[in-house]
């Protein structure tokens, strides 16, 4: 945190909500969710999300109309969250193994 960096980690977001998006609120608006993810950064302007789960779980894997698309709601859920880091960049990495 000293580098104006919160870190988002599996032990953070996992062990007190499960998920990202239920510690967001699924259904709560995208002002709501905006705060309850700047408290979750701890007021820092800039935060690091390592969540291997973000884009859906192994259930969601490939739980789509199109069975052929693998993580058929990555691109709504990383749109979604663009939403709430703006004005900020998302800046997506991430690993296959």
């Amino acid at each position: 945190m000293k580098s104006g960096c919160s870190y988002l980690g599996p032990e953070k977001i996992r062990d007190a909500f499960g998920t990202l998006w239920r510690a967001l609120g699924r259904s709560d608006t995208p002002d709501e969710q905006k705060r309850k993810l700047a408290a979750l950064a701890a007021g820092q302007p800039r935060f690091l999300i390592s969540e291997e789960n973000i884009i859906g779980g192994f259930k969601d894997l490939m739980n789509g109309p199109n069975r052929a698309i693998l993580c058929p709601k990555a691109i709504e859920r990383f749109a979604r969250l663009a939403q709430l880091v703006a004005p900020n960049l998302l800046q997506i990495a991430m690993a296959v193994r």
